[in-house]
């Protein structure tokens, strides 16, 4: 791949830019910028691309490395854990929270609350759609798994990590790296 970047042609852009008012021959220079930023934001992604292939490969467990101008990071994001529900009722309660939206009787809001708080229920109240279902959600405590597992040398049963989670890779130029890089 070839790329020509026309300093001259970016400096008139920017002037024009800066001495934009709302005429017609505006949009020329408008469009101008767009599609530069379009050409450009292409190009980012496909370095981005490159550079977690070839990063894998030298390391595939790599995260970040350094050059002398500039600065790869590569960052998984997502659940690292969930829980197994085949696995559900050997698992460290401690180890996650459950919670659960359920469909409730045709009564005044704080009727329902008052009956679930007296049953022992922690309740919180929000809004959604309307239906006969039960949502459950588990959250697993990340750093409390990860305790675990450096105090026992092992995964507690019926806590799975995700094998493969998404990742997003920046660069940076040294000390710029606080500016958005995605």
């Amino acid at each position: 791949m070839k790329i020509i970047i026309d300093t001259d042609e970016l400096a008139k852009l920017q002037t024009e830019a800066e001495t934009i008012v709302l005429k017609a021959e505006a949009q020329d220079t408008l469009i101008k910028i767009l599609d530069l930023e379009k050409k450009i934001a292409e190009i980012k992604e496909v370095a981005k691309t490159k550079l977690l292939e070839e990063g894998k490969k030298k390391n595939p467990n790599f995260k970040s490395w350094e050059a002398d101008l500039v600065r790869v990071s590569m960052r998984a994001y997502g659940a690292k854990y969930f829980v197994s529900d085949s696995e559900f009722a050997l698992a460290p309660k401690e180890l996650f929270s459950t919670e659960a939206t359920v469909i409730a009787p045709n009564e005044d809001i704080e009727t329902i609350k008052t009956s679930l708080e007296k049953a022992g229920y922690q309740v919180k109240v929000t809004k959604g759609k309307e239906g006969e279902k039960i949502a459950i959600k588990r959250a697993v405590n990340t750093k409390a798994v990860d305790k675990w597992v450096k105090e026992h040398r092992g995964m507690p049963t019926g806590i799975v990590e995700v094998k493969e989670r998404p990742v997003s890779l920046n660069f940076a130029k040294i000390g710029e790296e606080d500016s958005e890089n995605e």
